[in-house]
């Protein structure tokens, strides 16, 4: 497995991000990322099937080393992760049985505050030993009744013991440029392949 500078080395470089973003180093556990975010403690998620939600995201614990970065502009933010375990192709994609069984999820924390996840699938380039997507849309509802939409486009891959995860959320309710995304997940994928 790679050490930790190793495995940072791998990460794309600030400039892949675009000349008006601002990219850092983050610890992974300061990141939210996946469909389901943190959930309240309280929270209930129906329908039942919505608790795969969390398989959107990436649990640190799971793997042996973990890189992550946060690119901000102010459209959107991107957050790309690395990591690696000997169990990594069972951390791996699996959107597509989500999406089919669950393409909307409400979560109902305890104040009143309500956000509905609306799924769908993602094409992504076929990558490594295996790749998927999930594109969402989170509708928030605070219990003072303010609404906030925000839409989120999601990629990971695994390549032998490592993890690619690369999620961009819009820091508005504006689409995203999928097609922008994808190629900047295929180049993450090309980059952390790169001795």
């Amino acid at each position: 497995m790679s050490t930790n500078d190793e495995l940072a080395a791998a990460l794309l470089p600030a400039e892949a991000f675009g000349p008006a973003a601002d990219a850092v180093s983050v610890d992974v556990r300061q990141v939210t990322t996946g469909a389901g975010g943190d959930l309240p403690q309280g929270a209930s998620v129906t329908p039942q099937c919505g608790e795969g939600v969390g398989g959107t995201a990436v649990s640190p614990e799971d793997f042996g080393v973990v890189v992550a970065q946060a690119a901000t502009t102010d459209a959107d933010v991107t957050v790309e992760l690395l990591a690696e375990s000997e169990q990594a192709d069972a951390a791996g994609p699996r959107f597509a049985d989500l999406v089919e069984q669950c393409r909307q999820v409400t979560i109902t924390a305890p104040d009143g505050s309500s956000a509905t996840v609306d799924l769908a699938a993602l094409a992504v380039p076929d990558l490594g030993d295996a790749s998927d997507g999930v594109r969402f849309t989170t509708a928030v509802r605070a219990p003072d009744g303010t609404n906030l939409t925000v839409p989120s486009l999601l990629a990971v891959a695994t390549d032998g013991q490592r993890l690619l995860y690369l999620q961009r959320t819009g820091t508005g309710s504006a689409p995203l440029d999928e097609g922008a995304f994808t190629d900047l997940f295929a180049l993450a994928f090309e980059t952390q392949q790169t001795p």
